[in-house]
């Protein structure tokens, strides 16, 4: 009975790993979305698929037949983290760029995985079998009981326990780095566009989370319990890496739309959250503590502003960016977004759509236009309804549909 078990179980593996190679070709050919950080997606579900190969050759008993497999698939573990790392920043980046140097960097650990575990190819089958594990040994300062030399007992020691403690760090790591990179660009986004629907990203910060959370249950499952929760939790993570893959041929290119010569938030662009010590008002002093603009030139800059918006009635216009705003005025965009952060205590994207929810309420109650809620929303300059219910039951405190009921008595 197990044996039909590991072997439907190894026909799976197989499958999955059938379905990542095609995801792989679909990111490699596909000229959807950003191409540029699908690079990135394609690498990670080509290694993803490779691992599945890995599995399937070790629950069908291949790699105890050929270690060869098992050494040549092994190195794949630190490539992992870096490879959703750099997705995400590539994703957000303003446009197309080389790996850095810097970047490269991230992929030493990798490397140096590959020249070790590649290291045993020389080595015969069954010395390969001990040093990667497939036969166990028992490490009681003895090379010669095992027919290993100290240099290879050392080795066997890295690939095995050492080795897994940092992967599983590594992993970990980086998808933590990857979930606070896009809290960084959410808040960016937010002081420089109006509609954010399309650019937000909640779909892979969600994804991440949920990774980092299913590969902590593993990390968990596979040092205590080690058992078919160790598969079924394996499964999950590829679903989710797979998905990812999927939805990242989806998303389109966040700043293609937008003007080459219209700044990218940046990190001067970020101001840190409000903590129990820290409140609103003093995060907006200290960001623009060194700034040339004070507390009197930036009254009269948002006087500016709000009689530009109000009269152009620019909210209207659904892509409306911070960029186009401040040129309009023929002033900075820092300076129109510190004025707007100082005197209204929003930003950008709250600021316009407080008057978008103004001129929604109005419509709402226009007896004579009679329109429905969605050309409620397109009228007042939202791109979608879901967008027009969040920002309404924000600024209104209640529903489009409470609204009206309630003033429409």
């Amino acid at each position: 009975m197990m044996d039909l078990l590991q072997s439907a179980l190894a026909v799976l593996y197989i499958i999955a790993a059938s379905q990542g190679f095609f995801l792989t070709l679909l990111l490699y050919r596909s000229k959807l979305g950003d191409h540029q950080a699908n690079r990135y997606l394609c690498l990670l579900t080509l290694l993803f698929s490779l691992a599945l190969v890995d599995y399937a050759a070790d629950t069908a008993g291949l790699s105890e037949q050929w270690p060869v497999i098992t050494t040549l698939l092994w190195p794949k573990e630190f490539f992992y983290g870096p490879l959703i790392f750099l997705y995400c920043i590539e994703l957000t980046r303003p446009s197309p760029s080389q790996l850095s140097r810097r970047q490269q960097l991230h992929f030493l650990p990798g490397l140096l995985h590959i020249v070790v575990t590649w290291s045993l190819l020389v080595l015969p089958q069954d010395t390969q079998q001990l040093i990667i594990g497939l036969d166990p040994i028992v490490f009681d300062g003895s090379a010669n009981s095992h027919g290993l030399s100290y240099s290879q007992l050392v080795i066997a020691w890295l690939l095995d326990d050492f080795e897994t403690v940092l992967a599983f760090a590594s992993i970990a790591i980086y998808l933590g780095l990857s979930i606070w990179h896009l809290k960084r660009y959410s808040i960016s986004i937010l002081n420089n566009y109006s509609e954010i629907e399309q650019i937000n990203l909640s779909w892979l910060k969600r994804l991440l989370i949920s990774l980092l959370t299913i590969y902590l249950l593993y990390v968990v499952t596979e040092t205590l319990l080690r058992g078919w929760m160790e598969h079924v939790l394996g499964f999950s993570m590829l679903l989710l890496i797979y998905l990812m893959g999927y939805r990242g041929l989806q998303q389109p290119e966040i700043f293609k739309a937008r003007n080459p010569s219209e700044p990218v938030p940046a990190s001067s662009d970020l101001q840190p959250e409000p903590t129990e010590e820290t409140t609103p008002a003093m995060v907006v002093e200290s960001k623009y503590a060194k700034s040339a603009v004070d507390a009197e030139m930036s009254g009269q800059l948002i006087r500016e502003i709000r009689q530009q918006v109000e009269q152009r009635k620019l909210y209207l216009e659904p892509q409306l960016t911070l960029t186009e705003l401040a040129y309009l005025l023929s002033l900075p965009p820092h300076y129109v977004s510190q004025a707007i952060n100082e005197q209204t205590g929003n930003n950008f994207f709250d600021f316009i759509n407080s008057y978008r929810t103004q001129a929604a309420q109005a419509l709402l109650l226009d007896k004579e236009a009679a329109l429905t809620v969605i050309e409620v929303a397109m009228a007042a300059g939202f791109n979608s309804k879901s967008a027009f219910y969040t920002a309404f039951k924000k600024h209104a405190g209640v529903t489009p549909s409470q609204y009206k009921k309630e003033h429409l008595k």
